[in-house]
């Protein structure tokens, strides 16, 4: 072989070069690099036809492992198809039409679909006509290539199920498809529940919010843009405290809400947030996490209640309730007008209180009080009000002066031609609003309060401003009228004491002077009476007859003394009671031996009801006589001749009634309040048709109630009257037993 491949080497070379010694050791060197090339060609050939062998061996064994294997997953495909909670249906396309090749799962089972039932047929072989033609539809488009879903109801419309069917190609044509069935009946009824509550998050008024995990918003309901003014697109993707919360929302309420947030835990607080045009407003918020299954946190939800109202109406009724303990607590305006001034800083939460009034002729406002907040707050401000004068509109408080209302100013610290611009900035105070003290429809003074914020106008609070000014006008004009009271009192104390000692005086005079009456008096009625009983001698029937006149003219006079006597002493408290015990009806008997002359001159009928004679009563005999003497004397006096007239005692309960009754005149009502008044006559002409002095019924009345009694009366205009004497069980004593009488 060596020298086959140098002969060949030789031939293809110049003779000249073949023939040349020095080409020989080359030809050895190469015939030798070719043995060994043969041999390691000859090696190489044997080593792969040793592997060659070896990869048919493995590669026989992977095909049987691989077919054991393919066996194995198929099984294991097949089972987990028959288990899994859906099911799997395919199809095909033989001859125009659709016949199953699988059907698997559990819910097959559960719509009553057997492999044996359905591989090999049609949907119209196991399915209701109407439920094969929906399918059918959905069949007929998978089969053109289209992925598509259809949802359909069974057993009664008690199961909801979705299918969704996918085509597999093969050379770009559909050759199989593959129908994948879920049971969706509790994620109906979940998207029932959640339309429900989508619908109720839409129309409630509260603000919903729900963020992911980091606090980012996600969705917003309607109520929320009502609520601050941002669209949802406004929103998504923010956390809320970056564009709601503002200068003065409390810093300790949002590093709770941040606290908890970090901890994933839910709360319930108020917050001040503002609105998209800068309104603040209060919140009631709660906060719940919403976790998986796995107890991941995945959201957060908010549920927000606008409270703004509720916290100004508290506002307002804190300012009131503090108005009012500082108002309880002074006895003047002027002692209250720092707690006022303290109490309102504080419960509204402004800077400084200014008290204005009215100078004291009228024609201005003085500043007399103020109140900071911090000692020595705004010094320049205070002092210019303390020298000013306001005339009515003039400045913030001489406007609420003139209009009588709320007068408001957002930023005084840049109101143009404000004097007091400048000391309001170096202060650092910017909103003021002027609250007119009214009372009565005037103004009295005008209460100034500065902020350090900058303040809108507001109706609940004008409101309330308006509610506190009208609470010190009442508490002014309270005063006002306590001062006066207290004036009249003392006026009245004078007066009633003057009234006293006139009435001592005019009691004193009329004692002596009935004493001095009396005297002479009684000599009269002796000499006159001696004349008639002929001590003297004889008389003629016109001398008798003139001194009977006398005689009765004077015992007239007598008893009209007396009975003034006798009031004078009641009305000075000099008049003192003789009781003891005495039978009533004695006593009613004795008095109508006195009045029955006098009726039976004018033809008068006189009755009487009596007690039994065991009644005994403790009182001042003397003095019941004369009440029922002056009673009956008055109903002889107003009955008219042929009448009827009578008397009536009674044990009524823990009281005895003596009633006097008559069938007169009576007396009309307009004329009751007048009747137990000393020295009056009902009507002119009554003194005419009825002599009188009008004390009869005052003294009765007196003498009644010093027996701690009272005395009624019913009357009617042409009927007659009644008048009933009432005294209490305290003057009733047991009847005497009968044994003892």
């Amino acid at each position: 072989m060596q020298r086959l491949l140098v002969r060949q080497i030789q031939r293809h070379l110049p003779p000249r070069l073949a023939s040349d010694p020095a080409l020989a050791p080359f030809l050895d060197v190469l015939s030798a690099t070719y043995d060994e090339f043969h041999q390691n060609q000859t090696l190489a050939e044997h080593t792969l036809q040793v592997v060659s062998d070896e990869l048919t061996d493995a590669n026989q064994r992977l095909r049987a492992e691989s077919e054991s294997r393919l066996a194995e997953l198929n099984r294991y495909y097949r089972q987990t198809l028959e288990l899994q909670q859906g099911m799997i249906l395919c199809y095909e396309r033989r001859d125009d039409r659709f016949i199953h090749t699988l059907c698997s799962g559990r819910l097959a089972k559960r719509l009553g679909w057997s492999p044996e039932g359905v591989i090999g047929r049609q949907l119209g072989d196991f399915l209701p006509a109407d439920l094969a033609e929906r399918l059918g539809e959905a069949y007929a488009m998978a089969w053109t290539g289209r992925e598509c879903q259809v949802e359909f109801a069974a057993l009664g419309g008690e199961l909801a199920c979705l299918a969704s069917l996918r085509p597999r190609f093969l050379a770009g044509a559909v050759i199989e498809v593959i129908v994948s069935g879920v049971d969706v009946t509790e994620l109906k009824r979940a998207q029932a529940e959640a339309q429900k509550l989508a619908l109720v998050a839409a129309r409630t008024d509260n603000a919903v919010v729900i963020t992911d995990a980091r606090g980012l918003i996600e969705w917003v309901n309607p109520g929320f843009t009502r609520m601050t003014g941002y669209e949802p697109a406004e929103v998504v993707g923010r956390k809320p405290g970056e564009f709601l919360q503002g200068p003065e929302t409390d810093p300790a309420t949002v590093a709770f809400m941040r606290r908890r947030f970090a901890l994933g835990e839910g709360y319930r607080t108020e917050v001040l947030n503002y609105a998209k045009g800068g309104r603040k407003y209060w919140l009631a918020i709660e906060v719940q996490p919403i976790r998986a299954p796995d107890g991941t946190l995945t959201h957060f939800m908010a549920v927000e209640s606008d409270i703004t109202e509720r916290r100004l109406t508290d506002e307002s009724l804190r300012a009131q309730l503090g108005l009012s303990r500082a108002l309880a607590a002074s006895h003047s305006f002027e002692e209250a007008r720092p707690a006022i001034l303290a109490s309102l800083v504080r419960e509204v939460r402004w800077r400084l209180g200014l008290l204005w009034v009215l100078s004291s002729d009228g024609t201005g406002l003085v500043c007399v009080e103020h109140w900071p907040a911090d000692p020595g707050l705004a010094p320049d401000l205070v002092a210019h009000a303390r020298a000013a004068r306001l005339a009515r509109g003039d400045s913030l408080p001489g406007r609420a002066w003139a209009s009588a209302a709320v007068e408001w100013r957002e930023d005084m610290s840049m109101a143009p031609g404000c004097p007091r611009a400048g000391f309001a900035r170096l202060a650092g105070l910017r909103a003021a609003a002027a609250i007119p003290i009214r009372a009565g429809g005037d103004v009295l003074g005008v209460i100034e309060l500065v902020s350090d914020r900058i303040e809108a106008p507001d109706e609940a609070r004008r409101q309330t401003f308006a509610a506190l000014g009208a609470q010190i006008g009442q508490f002014y004009e309270r005063m006002r009228a306590t001062e006066a009271l207290r004036r009249r009192g003392e006026e009245l104390l004078r007066a009633n004491a003057e009234l006293a000692r006139a009435s001592h005086h005019k009691n004193a005079f009329l004692a002596s002077m009935s004493h001095e009456l009396r005297t002479p008096l009684n000599s009269i009625l002796g000499l006159s009476e001696s004349l008639l009983e002929r001590i003297a001698g004889p008389l003629t029937d016109k001398q008798e007859r003139y001194l009977g006149l006398v005689a009765d003219s004077g015992r007239h006079l007598l008893a009209l003394i007396n009975d003034i006597l006798d009031l004078a002493k009641i009305e000075a408290g000099e008049q003192t009671l003789e009781c003891s015990a005495f039978s009533l009806a004695e006593l009613c008997r004795d008095t109508l031996q006195l009045v029955e002359p006098v009726a039976r001159r004018r033809n008068q009928r006189l009755e009487s009801e009596l007690p039994d004679d065991r009644l005994r009563i403790h009182a001042d005999p003397r003095r019941i006589k004369q009440i029922l003497i002056n009673l009956l004397g008055n109903a002889a006096k107003f009955t008219p001749e042929g009448g009827v007239l009578g008397l009536r005692a009674t044990l009524v309960g823990d009281v005895v009634r003596i009633a006097v009754w008559d069938r007169g005149i009576g007396i009309a009502e307009e004329n009751l309040p007048r009747l137990f008044l000393p020295f009056q006559q009902l009507d002119s002409r009554l003194s005419r048709d009825y002599p009188g002095t009008g004390l009869g019924l005052s003294l009765v009345k007196q003498l009644a109630l010093l027996h701690d009694g009272s005395v009624e009366v019913e009357s009617a205009l042409g009927q007659g009257s009644t008048f009933t004497v009432v005294l209490p069980f305290s003057r009733v004593v047991p009847p005497v037993p009968a044994f003892l009488t």
